[in-house]
Order: structure tokens, then C-alpha cells, then sequence
């Protein structure tokens, strides 16, 4: 019977330890990571509507600069980086999509987070399932 009730208390302590983290990953994303934080947020908590994200850091990514030299008008070019190539960038949007108008450059994402518990990622040097934000 003791057993019994220890099972029950991990079965209702692990979703409220899911959401801790995924809140503190928004609280403390929202300091180091305003992008991903944002987005995060709506994924958890939002309305199922498109997110347009202001664009002050995505225009000074070393990453969009890199990629940008070689795109032309007219043309989309997928991007995908490793995370130390541009963190903010590549906790909000990795891999992503440019496309090259006249006078603008859009940057897009459909994000679907992983459901199968397969795919990690690193928040910083802890690893966490991708999955952890269907706990909301």
C-alpha cells in the first residue's frame, strides 16, 4: 500500500514540475531570450493565432546578415544554425525561412513542437524534451 501512494505522488508532482519549468523557461527567457520567451508564451498560453514578433534583434542576427548576402529577390532560402551560432536567435526560430521582397525581407516560421519525447533541447547545459510545453 505504501507504494501505492508514492506512485500517486509522483504521478501528480511530475506535470506540476513540467510546468514550473516551463514557466521559469518563460520568465527567465524573457530576460536572456525576449523571442523565444514570446513565443513560448503564446504556444502555451495563446490563441492559436499567427505571432508576428518585433524584429530590432532578428535585423541585427548575425546569422539573417550571413544569410542575406546571398539571397536574391524573389527567392526563399530555408535556414537552419547551431544554437551557438546566434542563442536568441536560434531558441526562437530554428530552422526558419527568409524570403527577399523588393523592400522588405520576411522572416517565418511554422513551429510544431515535437510530441514523440525523442527530441531534446538544450537549455543551456540541461537538456529538456521538446515536448515539455504540451504540458500546458
Amino acid at each position: 500500500m505504501k507504494n501505492y501512494f508514492k506512485y500517486i505522488a509522483v504521478a501528480i508532482l511530475i506535470p506540476f514540475y513540467k510546468k514550473t519549468i516551463v514557466i521559469g523557461m518563460i520568465l527567465v527567457g524573457a530576460l536572456f531570450f525576449p523571442e523565444a520567451s514570446q513565443i513560448l508564451r503564446h504556444y502555451c498560453f495563446g490563441d492559436g493565432s499567427n505571432l508576428y514578433l518585433r524584429s530590432d534583434y532578428i535585423q541585427q542576427s548575425p546569422v539573417i546578415k550571413k544569410h542575406l548576402r546571398h539571397l536574391k529577390e524573389g527567392k526563399m532560402h530555408k535556414v537552419g544554425m547551431h544554437q551557438w551560432e546566434d542563442w536568441r536567435l536560434a531558441y526562437a526560430l530554428n530552422p526558419f525561412q527568409m524570403i527577399r521582397k523588393k523592400n522588405k525581407i520576411i522572416v517565418q516560421q511554422y513551429i510544431k513542437f515535437d510530441q514523440s519525447n525523442d527530441v531534446l533541447t538544450w537549455f543551456g547545459p540541461i537538456p529538456l524534451p521538446d515536448n515539455i510545453v504540451h504540458t500546458f
